[in-house]
């Protein structure tokens, strides 16, 4: 930055200020005695650029305006990288700061308006803030003393400021990284806690689920049981009519076969008696029962004997056929009873926990009463009916009575089954619910786990980063130190007129000079007030060029306000000599002092009265 002119109405000493036409290279000295403004053309370019002075913090800079005014203004122009801007500051008694940045030649509006909006947009045309500027571009009427090594300027200088702002930013992270940790870690806890609470236990849903198929299960088997008795006893009913129907044919049938044989016989013994004896006592007495005369036909009669004996035995036959097909039947009839039978044998297995159960009890109105204990039928009952019914002895409304009893019981049983089943399912839906909490929980856990283990992987991370940025802040301070003495070891020559040439400095800043006499390094008390401040001089213009190299890189003012105070006329006109050659970017030099030696040449020259309020300068 160059500054090409300045203008300023109220600030401090002067009611009007008005610097043109400033030469963008050379030395440019402000003389005058003390209280004749000569510190107030440096504090009006400092609060153009920022705002604030380096005397006036932010708070007090309402005392810049002059005495007895109630507001100030001041318009700096300055070139930066072959643009030029004008900056414009406006500041009033009651304290209302204003503020443009302007790019000339643009016919665009100013690129900021307002304090704050200025303040940025300088910070990126300059590269540099207030700050950076008081530690190496700016030297107030001060003692010269070395900067702090840990200010925010000579950390701009070596490159660490942003390191540091890094390191800072990664041990915040780490910081919340870490309270986050805690906090997951709390999250953790809690929801162990409610696992503990749901009380889970392993494979209990499948062990309710077994259960649960177990009676269902028995629940279908008193049901088959059910319609199975209920069929057989159909069955029974209908069998025992046919095996009644058929037993008494079978009687009849016999019976019948019986008498036909004997008609049978009786006949073919007739037959025989005429046929083989037919004048025999025997068969006169035969006619004679057939009321046939003795003289009768014996051939015809036998005849007739003879196809009556075939025809009874015949008969006989089909009458034998007959017992048989009922015999059959009846055994079918007695077949079919041996399923019955065994499905009522099989209630006789049925678990021991099936010997009782409550059931609703039915009044005589049908209205449903208070629970009771149903017993099962008595099993010596089972067993005679069994019996009874395997010989076809049992009644059908016996069969029928003492099924239905069965069928109660049953039913009974398969109602206890169901509401145990409902009960099962209840607390299978439950055991459900408390697995699907307990799952959301686990999985909940396992994100919380999995944040848990994303943050340390992001701390170790952030952890080697700020170790990496640290070596990298080292090694940037110590490439900053030995960058410093090798520009200092450059200007202090030039300086002390070739007595000191080399300086030893720490990471602190802290300043040993060697001395080519004592062929030994000297500590800055050792040597005269001129000499430190000559070395001052040196480290301060080399922490300019420093600034000048990392951060702007472009050509530069200074304005150094009585930087010679303790100096003598040989040391001022040689510094005032030595300044040009310096550096080729610091090309613009503000010299401040009371008085300077006759001979020494300016490339602008404004001297400053102490009687004067207003001050109108150009090239002389």
């Amino acid at each position: 930055m160059i500054i090409r002119s300045i203008k300023a109405e109220n600030v401090l000493k002067y009611r009007l200020l008005d610097i043109v036409e400033v030469p963008a290279s050379g030395v440019i000295g402000i003389s005058g005695p003390n209280e004749s403004g000569k510190s107030s053309i440096g504090e009006a370019i400092c609060f153009a650029l920022f705002g604030r002075t380096f005397s006036l913090a932010s708070q007090d800079i309402g005392k810049i305006i002059r005495w007895g005014e109630e507001r100030c203004s001041v318009w700096l122009r300055l070139a930066v990288k072959g643009k030029e801007y004008e900056i414009a500051r406006f500041l009033d008694a009651d304290g209302n700061h204003s503020a443009r940045l302007t790019e000339l030649g643009e016919a665009s509006d100013p690129i900021a308006r307002g304090v704050a909006g200025v303040s940025a947009a300088l910070r990126d045309v300059l590269g540099y803030d207030f700050e950076e500027f008081i530690e190496s571009f700016y030297l107030a009427q001060r003692e010269i003393t070395a900067p702090h090594p840990h200010s925010h300027a000579v950390k701009i200088m070596a490159g660490v400021a942003p390191l540091e702002a890094c390191a800072e930013a990664i041990r915040d992270e780490i910081q919340r990284a870490e309270a986050t940790l805690e906090d997951l870690a709390s999250k953790v806890q809690d929801v162990d806690t409610q696992i503990a609470e749901v009380g889970l236990e392993p494979g209990h849903l499948e062990a309710l689920e077994r259960e649960r198929r177990a009676i269902r299960e028995r629940e279908q088997e008193r049901a088959a049981e059910i319609a199975g008795l209920r069929e057989s006893s159909a069955s029974y009913a209908e069998r025992l009519g046919e095996w009644r129907s058929a037993t008494g044919g079978r009687s009849t049938a016999r019976l019948l076969r019986f008498v036909l044989l004997l008609l049978g016989l009786a006949l073919g013994g007739g037959w025989g008696l005429l046929v083989f004896a037919p004048d025999s006592p025997a068969a006169d007495l035969l006619k004679g029962w057939l009321n046939l005369g003795p003289q009768a036909g014996s051939l015809d009669l036998a005849i007739w004997l003879a196809v009556g004996s075939g025809a009874a035995f015949l008969l006989a036959l089909l009458a034998w056929y007959r017992c048989s097909d009922l015999g059959a039947q009846i055994k079918r009839s007695l077949a079919g009873n041996e399923e019955f039978t065994i499905r009522l044998e099989e209630l006789d297995e049925l678990p021991a926990d099936s010997l009782s159960l409550i059931g609703p009890f039915v009044d005589a109105e049908g209205g449903e009463g208070e629970a009771a204990v149903l017993s099962p039928p008595d099993g010596e009952l089972r067993a005679r009916l069994r019996e009874r019914i395997s010989q076809m002895a049992a009644d059908a409304d016996e069969v029928r009575g003492a099924v239905e009893q069965e069928i109660t019981w049953l039913q009974a049983q398969a109602e206890t089954l169901g509401r145990e089943r409902d009960a099962l399912d209840q607390s299978i839906e439950v055991e459900r619910r408390r697995i699907e909490q307990a799952n959301k929980l686990t999985g909940m856990r396992d994100g919380l786990a999995a944040q848990i283990d994303e943050h340390k992987h992001r701390i170790a991370v952030r952890r080697v980063a700020g170790d990496l940025l640290m070596r990298a802040s080292r090694q940037s301070s110590h490439r900053f130190n030995h960058n410093l003495r090798g520009l200092v070891s450059h200007t202090l020559p030039l300086f002390t007129e070739g007595s000191y040439e080399h300086l030893q400095i720490n990471d602190d800043l802290n300043v040993r000079v060697f001395s080519a006499e004592k062929r030994d390094f000297m500590e800055l008390d050792e040597i005269s007030s001129g000499t430190q401040r000559q070395i001052m001089l040196a480290l301060r213009l080399a922490l300019s060029q420093q600034l000048v190299d990392r951060v702007i890189r472009d050509h530069q003012f200074v304005f150094l306000d009585e930087p010679f105070a303790f100096f003598d006329d040989r040391r001022t006109r040689s510094a005032l000599e030595v300044l040009p050659q310096l550096s080729d970017d610091v090309r613009q030099i503000w010299v401040v002092a009371q008085q300077f030696p006759q001979d020494v040449r300016f490339d602008q020259r404004i001297v400053c009265d102490r009687q004067r309020n207003s001050l109108e300068a150009k090239v002389i």
